[in-house]
């Protein structure tokens, strides 16, 4: 993603902004109104840029829906999840492999996210609006894995949860990428993202501050004393 510059009326929230998640977890952090989900919606085909470019394997997605940048294998898993609320947790799983390339391999990905999340199994007819906020996360992400990504993209994963089922989302982020699914992750949570990923770009009033790898991140007194507390 090149020099992007966009928002949602005559004054751009994010500015310039240039970012690349080819590998691993790549991480964008920054304080709550620094610009990430609307990076992530331009991403996906929400909003279209006004000005750069966004590409992926090769092909730019400017001016693509945002069903045939899923197609292409962009996978978003928005904040605060988008489950199917009065549908139960199996048939949401089952709707994330609606392409045909997914479908084909949704017994195999099924049985993926079972051994991610064992509780989605256990809570497998159960409607998913009568989840935790933990259980939710973990259906949302896991419906995203039932569409084969190439690129799954995380909006704050651990926002609203519980410090213990936080550390069960790290623990599956990781795994998915050890997988060899490339993951962008959007977190307000410095700390954790910091935690998790390789490569960490900071975000502040829609432009990207500061980038490296996150040990070179977290030396940085500033992102100290801003996000980390110390």
């Amino acid at each position: 993603m090149g020099h992007l510059t966009g928002g949602y009326g005559a004054h751009p929230v994010i500015v310039d902004v240039a970012l690349s998640a080819a590998s691993g977890i790549t991480a964008l952090v920054g304080p709550n109104g620094a610009g990430k989900t609307t990076t992530l919606r331009l991403i996906t085909g929400t909003l279209r840029p006004e000005q750069g470019d966004i590409s992926y394997g090769g092909k730019s997605l400017i001016g693509l829906p945002p069903d045939a940048i899923v197609r292409l294998g962009v996978v978003l898993v928005p904040e605060g999840g988008g489950l199917f609320g009065t549908m139960a947790v199996e048939e949401n799983l089952l709707m994330g492999a609606y392409l045909p390339a997914a479908r084909s391999r949704r017994h195999e990905n099924l049985a993926m996210v079972r051994t991610l999340f064992p509780r989605l199994q256990e809570r497998r007819d159960v409607m998913a609006r009568r989840l935790s906020g933990g259980e939710q996360q973990m259906l949302a992400i896991g419906r995203a894995l039932m569409a084969c990504p190439r690129l799954l993209i995380l909006d704050e994963p651990s926002l609203g949860l519980a410090p213990a089922v936080v550390q069960q989302v790290a623990e599956a982020i990781r795994a998915i990428a050890a997988a060899g699914v490339p993951i962008l992750l959007c977190e307000q949570n410095t700390a954790l993202a910091l935690h998790l990923a390789e490569c960490v770009f900071v975000m502040e009033r829609g432009r990207i501050v500061l980038e490296g790898t996150a040990e070179e991140i977290r030396r940085r007194p500033e992102v100290r004393d801003a996000y980390l507390g110390s």
